[in-house]
């Protein structure tokens, strides 16, 4: 679980009707420190799901992290100022989320699918005025925004069978702000003892959604004997689904166990490898 702290003060923005965009900011009472404190902690902020996938392509069980703001912590020094509510924009195709103060300080929230997201969230006052978090600078890098991640892990498993089944990873959330980091692989294969006496020459293949040919290799597993193979690359990574083929000589009695990792853990924001961020 990941835990972070911010203590701020609050720099408050006149809402009407809209949040207001970066650089809007009014001249008021509430850049006096005096005013308003604002204090509140973030669990999961960046985390990986895991996700179990049968042959036939269907997910038999999904691990996911619910993202979690805390405002218990913030105080008002002005008897006149409170919070009224609580606000969340995913920007991951979900509605935003309004929480009342009176209610609850927490601001809870379960990800659609996985990605590098736009992910808003603050409080808005009895007097109107609302407190964005992150404001965005200009160049749109991770010095000034920090997506919101969720990684993902996908798990494969075949017994004893001569012919494997394609292995598809399914793409991130469409409103994703682009590709993944990296994709990390571990897959085991093992040549089962059967009535075939002989070693086997396995290859790995990996397809991009355009069917384009990412990577593969070929080792020899002897009779009797697993291989474990494992890598990872972070170059030209596609944005979409992908497919792995694991591939025998039709006649061997193989099983295997794959893990794939689509890793967006230090996802940066530049315009000429991915979409500009935030959008």
């Amino acid at each position: 679980m990941q835990r972070l702290l911010a203590v701020f003060v609050v720099l408050l923005m006149p809402m009407s009707g809209c949040l207001m965009v970066p650089g809007d900011f009014s001249d008021d009472i509430f850049y006096d420190t005096e005013q308003f404190g604002l204090e509140y902690g973030i669990d999961n902020w960046e985390m990986a799901n895991e996700y179990v996938k049968n042959p036939n392509n269907e997910t038999t069980s999904a691990t996911t992290y619910e993202l979690d703001v805390d405002f218990s912590g913030s105080e008002s020094y002005n008897p006149d100022v409170w919070i009224d509510h609580l606000w969340m924009a995913p920007n991951d195709g979900s509605p935003a989320q309004v929480v009342d103060a009176n209610t609850s300080r927490n601001l809870l929230y379960t990800p659609q699918g996985y990605g590098a997201f736009n992910l808003r969230y603050g409080m808005v006052l009895n007097t109107g005025d609302v407190y964005r978090s992150n404001p965005v600078g200009q160049n749109n890098s991770l010095r000034d925004f920090a997506p919101f991640i969720r990684s993902a892990w996908f798990e494969f498993e075949e017994t004893r069978v001569t012919e494997f089944s394609q292995l598809y990873v399914d793409g991130p959330n469409e409103a994703s702000l682009g590709p993944p980091e990296a994709i990390r692989i571990e897959s085991t294969v093992s040549n089962v003892v059967d009535l075939q006496f002989d070693p086997v020459d396995v290859t790995w293949s990996m397809y991009g959604p355009d069917g384009i040919l990412l990577l593969n290799h070929t080792e020899t597993v002897g009779y009797g004997d697993s291989f474990t193979w494992e890598w990872g690359f972070d170059e030209n990574i596609p944005f979409g689904d992908i497919i792995m083929v694991i591939e025998g000589d039709g006649s061997a009695t193989l099983s295997h166990t794959t893990r794939l990792k689509i890793s967006y853990s230090g996802f940066m924001c530049h315009s000429e490898t991915s979409r500009i961020c935030p959008r």
